[in-house]
């Protein structure tokens, strides 16, 4: 009989919480086998690093702390990470930084599937890859956060503050950087303002969205325009005109 192709942990304080993802696991998704389960970050660390896991699911708020600790301090890197929470969009955006999926609490059985369907069709080895995302991750609230960008034929990990500005391209997005080539994603506009919208970023026009840091002049001539510091010039909704020119303070 052939074996399940993904080993797991289970990082939860709650025990109930482990054993229903367990029971779940255990009657309904096969090609994972738990190898090991821990209920705070000190039986955690030791644990992933004993049994080399290649997937876990850690619950974000731990008693004693985050599982965003247990990333920082285990030395085996070679895994996924499925995050089981019950945080808000704040959090939420956090993870789709780094592309690393998440399960709201209750987990639904639908979306715990198609999670460990995605881990099961990445090519392994997985190691450089998933270092940088999980680099991405632990980085979030820094002062200089990064973005993961999906196109048709890789994964780009860009510097928030090197993004000028965004363009819709039908259901495609292209990113405009600094003084570098511009980034086709396979993800549409809205997407990216729903993550970007508390990093300075406004859409000014249906297809536009742009980073406001960025801006070098408002033309208020023909219903406005705003220009970039790589002197694109982009049309101002009419209707977006006033919350924008309170954003100027102007």
């Amino acid at each position: 009989m052939e074996q399940p192709k993904i080993r797991a942990i289970i990082v939860d304080d709650e025990m109930r919480s482990r054993r229903s993802l367990r029971n779940l696991l255990e009657k309904y998704v096969q090609k994972v086998t738990i190898i090991g389960e821990a209920e705070n970050i000190d039986n955690a660390i030791p644990l992933i690093d004993k049994t080399k896991p290649n997937l876990l699911f850690l619950d974000i708020q731990l008693k004693h702390g985050t599982s965003f600790e247990i990333l920082r301090k285990i030395k085996h890197k070679d895994y996924f990470v499925i995050f089981i929470t019950a945080f808000d969009e704040y959090a939420i955006k956090a993870f789709k930084f780094s592309a690393i999926d998440y399960l709201l609490k209750p987990v639904s059985l639908e979306e715990l599937i198609d999670a460990v369907n995605k881990v099961d069709r990445i090519e392994r080895p997985i190691k450089e890859f998933n270092s940088k995302k999980i680099n991405n991750l632990l980085s979030f609230n820094r002062l200089d956060p990064t973005i993961t960008i999906h196109t048709d034929h890789s994964v780009e990990f860009l510097r928030i503050f090197d993004i000028l500005r965004l363009q819709a391209d039908g259901s495609y997005t292209t990113f405009y950087l600094n003084n570098t080539k511009p980034i086709l994603s396979s993800k549409h506009l809205k997407y990216y303002e729903s993550i970007l919208e508390d990093y300075n970023f406004y859409r000014i026009h249906q297809s536009h969205l742009i980073n406001m840091s960025h801006i070098k002049r408002f033309n208020k001539a023909d219903g406005g325009f705003v220009e970039l510091i790589d002197g694109a010039r982009l049309p101002l909704s009419r209707r977006k005109k006033e919350q924008f020119l309170r954003l100027l303070r102007v």
